[in-house]
């Protein structure tokens, strides 16, 4: 089972795997500090805001475009 998660996360474009990457590991900083009722500190917040901006835009972007190059070639 574990071999077929890597097999098929291997297979991906990078961009898809670091976009779920990110936004797993926001997810996980955020639930945690909801669940403790601890504050994010500032440095991870200040990651977070640009990893996720960053990261996540260049994947939708990327993906928008080739949705459109997609629709022109048909």
């Amino acid at each position: 089972m574990i071999k077929t998660f890597f097999i098929a996360w291997g297979g991906l474009p990078w961009r898809k795997p670091l976009a779920m990457t990110s936004a797993f590991v926001t997810l996980v900083i955020i639930s945690y500090s909801a669940f403790t009722g601890r504050d994010i500190p500032l440095n991870t917040s200040n990651l977070l805001i640009w990893f996720d901006t960053v990261i996540l835009s260049w994947a939708y972007g990327t993906s928008a475009a080739e949705a459109i190059k997609n629709v022109k070639k048909e």
